[in-house]
Protein backbone atom coordinates (compact mmCIF):
# COMPACT_ATOMS: atom_id res chain seq x y z
CA UNK A 1 0.00 0.00 0.00
CA UNK A 2 2.70 2.55 1.07
CA UNK A 3 4.50 1.92 -2.00
CA UNK A 4 1.27 2.16 -4.55
CA UNK A 5 1.28 5.81 -2.67
CA UNK A 6 4.55 6.46 -2.44
CA UNK A 7 4.18 6.00 -6.90
CA UNK A 8 1.49 7.62 -7.19
CA UNK A 9 3.00 10.73 -5.25
CA UNK A 10 6.01 10.74 -6.81
CA UNK A 11 4.26 10.68 -10.80
CA UNK A 12 2.39 13.85 -9.49
CA UNK A 13 5.57 15.45 -8.83
CA UNK A 14 7.32 14.61 -11.77
CA UNK A 15 4.69 15.36 -14.13
CA UNK A 16 5.16 19.28 -14.75
CA UNK A 17 8.69 18.33 -15.13
CA UNK A 18 8.11 16.03 -17.83
CA UNK A 19 6.09 18.35 -19.48
CA UNK A 20 7.97 21.06 -18.90
CA UNK A 21 11.11 19.05 -20.44
CA UNK A 22 8.87 17.84 -23.23
CA UNK A 23 8.11 21.77 -23.89
CA UNK A 24 12.17 22.44 -24.17
CA UNK A 25 12.01 19.67 -26.75
CA UNK A 26 10.62 21.52 -29.61
CA UNK A 27 10.75 24.61 -31.60
CA UNK A 28 9.35 27.78 -29.27
CA UNK A 29 7.12 29.48 -31.91
CA UNK A 30 4.04 28.07 -33.56
CA UNK A 31 4.64 27.29 -37.44
CA UNK A 32 0.72 28.11 -38.85
CA UNK A 33 2.23 27.65 -42.57
CA UNK A 34 1.05 24.33 -44.35
CA UNK A 35 2.70 21.24 -44.13
CA UNK A 36 2.93 18.78 -46.35
CA UNK A 37 4.13 15.64 -44.33
CA UNK A 38 2.49 16.60 -41.41
CA UNK A 39 -0.99 16.65 -43.83
CA UNK A 40 -0.06 13.42 -45.07
CA UNK A 41 0.15 11.72 -42.40
CA UNK A 42 -2.86 12.82 -40.25
CA UNK A 43 -4.96 11.45 -43.55
CA UNK A 44 -2.99 8.74 -43.64
CA UNK A 45 -4.02 8.04 -39.89
CA UNK A 46 -7.66 8.91 -40.60
CA UNK A 47 -7.16 12.12 -38.09
CA UNK A 48 -10.32 14.73 -38.29
CA UNK A 49 -10.74 17.90 -37.23
CA UNK A 50 -8.38 19.24 -38.48
CA UNK A 51 -9.42 21.89 -40.73
CA UNK A 52 -6.51 24.31 -39.48
CA UNK A 53 -3.51 23.08 -38.09
CA UNK A 54 -0.76 24.78 -36.51
CA UNK A 55 3.00 22.74 -35.76
CA UNK A 56 6.27 22.45 -33.90
CA UNK A 57 8.98 20.44 -35.11
CA UNK A 58 11.13 18.88 -32.68
CA UNK A 59 14.41 20.90 -31.72
CA UNK A 60 16.97 18.11 -33.28
CA UNK A 61 14.90 17.90 -36.58
CA UNK A 62 13.99 15.25 -38.61
CA UNK A 63 10.15 14.48 -38.87
CA UNK A 64 9.11 14.57 -35.56
CA UNK A 65 6.16 17.61 -34.69
CA UNK A 66 3.82 18.48 -31.94
CA UNK A 67 0.85 19.65 -33.50
CA UNK A 68 -2.27 21.25 -32.42
CA UNK A 69 -5.43 20.59 -34.62
CA UNK A 70 -8.73 22.68 -34.66
CA UNK A 71 -11.89 22.41 -36.49
CA UNK A 72 -13.39 25.78 -35.45
CA UNK A 73 -10.61 27.82 -34.22
CA UNK A 74 -11.20 27.60 -30.78
CA UNK A 75 -11.05 23.78 -29.34
CA UNK A 76 -7.81 22.50 -30.14
CA UNK A 77 -6.27 18.78 -29.94
CA UNK A 78 -3.28 18.14 -29.55
CA UNK A 79 -1.04 15.18 -31.66
CA UNK A 80 2.34 13.53 -32.15
CA UNK A 81 3.06 13.69 -35.60
CA UNK A 82 5.78 11.31 -37.00
CA UNK A 83 5.80 12.29 -40.60
CA UNK A 84 8.22 10.30 -41.84
CA UNK A 85 7.10 7.05 -40.44
CA UNK A 86 3.36 8.52 -41.02
CA UNK A 87 3.10 7.73 -37.79
CA UNK A 88 0.51 9.73 -35.28
CA UNK A 89 -0.63 9.31 -31.50
CA UNK A 90 -3.05 11.60 -29.22
CA UNK A 91 -5.17 12.78 -29.58
CA UNK A 92 -4.11 14.75 -26.13
CA UNK A 93 -5.69 17.83 -24.49
CA UNK A 94 -3.55 20.98 -25.43
CA UNK A 95 -0.78 21.90 -22.90
CA UNK A 96 -1.19 25.31 -21.84
CA UNK A 97 2.96 25.44 -21.80
CA UNK A 98 2.79 24.88 -24.82
CA UNK A 99 0.76 27.74 -26.10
Amino acid sequence: MRKAIFTALLALLLLPMTAEAEWRNYETEWDRSFNREVALALAANNVRGCGEFKHKRHIKGGSEYLVYCTADGERWRAYLVFAGVQRVTGPFEPHPMFD
